[in-house]
């Protein structure tokens, strides 16, 4: 099949997910808690998206991965691993991920619905962990070929791609055309931060169109944007948490921009879990746990707020945990 066809019909599987408002809960103040429902793309998150940008781009536009030939390779936390390793088997593309061992067990399942070539580091450092043993196989690997060889691994490097900025840029602009004038827009935008890339592809499309507030999350045990904003290193004192694929410490991530962010906030363990029964109970959405995180967040502003509409992602599913 014509590749660049091949793609166009991956394409209208991704994307185009619904933007519902929250209509069981009782929200405060008469707010409107708006929800983009990322984890029905196909491999269950929004990282579908950024995969199919990475694929194509360095594949059609920049030439330098062949499917068949080329192996990639990925680190991550889990859904981001999934969705690369789902987009590289429909492209035709061998996939390797690697990823924290201590991750639940069913986001292990997800990636090796996609590939069989997953590694797990132990390392106490979370995602630091995982870079050091993917920059191990790369070197391992680019040993002995040159870098022209179109057989050397290939990491994609999402968290460090304009790519995955400009993938999620069309989420938002999902969410623009999604609501009609007379919904009034969105006035505040809550985001669990991992490599900032949802929060700053997102919130730029919506702060150009109706001067979105950008909030960002933090887990409690490891607030690390809320940190950065205060221009403060609290790396050490980080602990492991489970709102997983943010609060990672120890990588630069060029996408988080603090000035971006208007105010931070950290999410507690029990704040989410009763988020997460809200959503199940009274919403019927089995979501994961850092879209409980962003419902919290969202709750809280609503109580300081009147006559306002939050929007929260919807990230993954509750099956990733």
């Amino acid at each position: 099949m014509n590749r660049q066809k091949l793609y166009s019909e991956l394409y209208q599987r991704i994307g185009n997910t619904s933007l519902l408002p929250l209509r069981n809960l009782p929200i405060p103040n008469n707010n409107t808690i708006y929800c983009k429902y990322e984890f029905e793309n196909p491999s269950g998150s929004h990282y579908d998206r950024v995969y199919y940008r990475l694929y194509h781009y360095y594949e059609l536009e920049e030439q330098r991965i062949q499917p068949g030939i080329t192996p990639v390779i990925e680190n991550t936390s889990g859904c981001a691993g999934a969705a690369c390793a789902y987009i590289g088997k429909e492209l035709g593309y061998e996939t390797h991920i690697v990823a924290p061992g201590n991750l639940p067990q069913n986001r292990f399942n997800n990636i090796l619905e996609y590939t069989s070539n997953l590694y797990c580091t132990y390392d106490a450092d979370y995602v630091l962990g995982t870079q050091k043993l993917l920059r191990e196989l790369l070197d391992k690997d680019h040993k002995n070929k040159n870098k022209n060889d179109p057989t050397r691994l290939f990491c994609l490097n999402h968290s460090q791609a304009v790519e995955s900025v400009l993938a999620m840029e069309e989420c938002g602009k999902e969410i623009v055309t999604g609501l009609s004038k007379t919904d009034g827009g969105i006035d505040i935008f809550v985001s669990a931060v991992g490599n900032g890339t949802s929060m700053l592809g997102i919130g730029s499309v919506l702060r150009k169109i109706w001067h979105t507030q950008i909030i960002a999350l933090d887990p409690v045990e490891a607030p690390v944007v809320s940190n950065l904003k205060e221009g403060v290193n609290k790396y050490k004192e980080y602990k492991e948490h489970e709102l997983y694929g943010i609060g990672a410490w120890g990588i630069e991530f060029p996408f988080i921009n603090t000035k971006y962010i208007d105010d931070t906030y950290t999410v507690a363990p029990n704040e989410w879990e009763h988020a997460l029964r809200l959503l199940i109970e009274r919403e019927s959405l089995y979501v994961g746990h850092t879209a409980a995180a962003s419902l919290a967040v969202a709750l809280k502003m609503a109580e300081d707020v009147s006559n306002k509409n939050i929007l929260i992602i919807l990230y993954d599913s509750l099956k990733n945990y």
